[in-house]
């Protein structure tokens, strides 16, 4: 009979005493006394329990895992993963390296949780299934392009107001005699070509006339006038036609302009067609007091109708003048205005000058010249109508 006490180490020993009848027979070995005969036994536990085999149980609810299946069914195709749970038997030819622990075979059972995953994701497919139909909905909308060429027919009926319409152009033409504008200009010139091209002609009187930056009251360029003799220095315009009704304005600085006492010349003239007297002109004069202007109106007796002197001072000023012949023989209804920096000077009214016309302008210092005037005078801006002055 042998016993043993549970949990006994490896490599430990005990001693088991055999008792039984009989007759023991006592013998020397190597001449030591007699002994009672004595059985030594060695072996090796384990301390792992043998119940660790009851994970197997863990393992039997599995199979009703499988039941997931059926909810599967109509994915037939995915059930084909169930023969992955076959080959799982394998994976217990590990457990020959260790025959003592057919137990661990038992974690095998594990790898059958990847079929758990796999069920799991075959329902998320179904629901990939539904979205499908949503996007035939999608195309229900194409319809509601067809009703946006709807109003293609409408753009076919724009063209024919727009027909309509052009009547109203032709109405411009008739209206031009009133738009007169345009001819209501006779001539402007700036000087900002820098040079004298935009006149019909000019006296340049060796080159004392001429353009100039510094002499420059509007813009970048002016006329420079520089009186070193009595001989005349102009710029003449030619554009007038025949005129009853002549309107002028222009820059004009004395720029200290040495001028001995009552001394003058004549600024602008306006000259009829073969006639050497001027129609209308514009004189400057130096008095006491200083630089002085006047504005004088032939009459059909050929004498002149003047206004009084009004004061400039050595600056820059803006003349205007607006010159009307009579309108017929006996009226006596012609005029003469002036302006200073846009403020009305004279205005000479019941002229006898029917007869009167301008055909051609000069500016400068065009005639009356006395010994005298000597120096440099700036002219800019001029600017001729026949209707609407701009009166600064």
């Amino acid at each position: 009979e042998i016993t043993s006490r549970p949990g006994w180490s490896s490599g430990n020993s005990m001693v088991i005493m055999v008792s039984g009848t009989g007759t023991r027979i006592a013998e020397s070995y190597n001449g030591e006394k007699p002994a009672a005969p004595k059985l030594i036994i060695s072996y090796e536990t384990y301390n792992t329990p043998t119940p660790t085999a009851t994970h197997t149980l863990t393992a039997t609810p599995l199979p009703p895992t499988a039941t997931h299946t059926p909810t599967a069914t109509p994915l037939p195709p995915t059930a084909t993963h169930t023969p992955t749970d076959t080959p799982l038997p394998p994976t217990a030819t590990h457990t020959p390296t260790g025959t003592p622990l057919p137990p661990t075979a038992t974690h095998a059972p594990t790898a059958t949780h990847t079929l758990t995953a796999t069920v799991t994701a075959l329902p998320t497919s179904t629901f990939a299934v539904t979205p499908s139909p949503t996007k035939t909905a999608s195309n229900t909308p194409l319809p509601t392009n067809t009703a946006t060429l709807t109003p293609e027919p409408t753009k076919t009926r724009t063209p024919t107001p727009t027909f309509t319409r052009t009547p109203t152009h032709t109405l411009i033409p008739s209206s031009t005699p009133e738009v007169t504008a345009a001819p209501d200009l006779i001539f402007s010139d700036g000087f900002e070509s820098g040079d004298l091209s935009a006149w019909s002609s000019s006296v340049t009187n060796n080159g004392n006339l001429s353009v100039s930056i510094p002499s420059a009251l509007e813009g970048s360029y002016g006329l420079q006038v520089k009186i070193a003799n009595n001989n005349p220095l102009y710029v003449s315009d030619d554009r007038p036609v025949s005129e009853p009704r002549y309107q002028a304005r222009f820059y004009f600085d004395p720029n200290s302009l040495l001028m001995a006492k009552n001394n003058s010349f004549f600024i602008l003239t306006g000259y009829a067609a073969k006639m050497t007297k001027p129609v209308l002109q514009i004189e400057m004069q130096y008095a006491n007091t200083g630089y002085k202007i006047m504005v004088s109106a032939l009459n059909d007796s050929s004498t002149y109708v003047n206004t009084g002197w009004f004061p400039v001072s050595d600056a820059r000023h803006i003349i205007a003048l607006d010159w009307q012949a009579a309108t017929s023989s006996g009226t006596n209804n012609g005029k003469l205005v002036l302006w200073i920096d846009g403020i009305q000077m004279a205005s000479l009214v019941g002229i006898d000058s029917d007869t009167r016309r301008i055909d051609f302008v000069r500016l400068g210092a065009v005639t009356g010249i006395d010994k005298g005037t000597r120096g440099i005078c700036y002219f800019d801006s001029f600017e001729s109508r026949r209707q609407a002055m701009v009166i600064p």
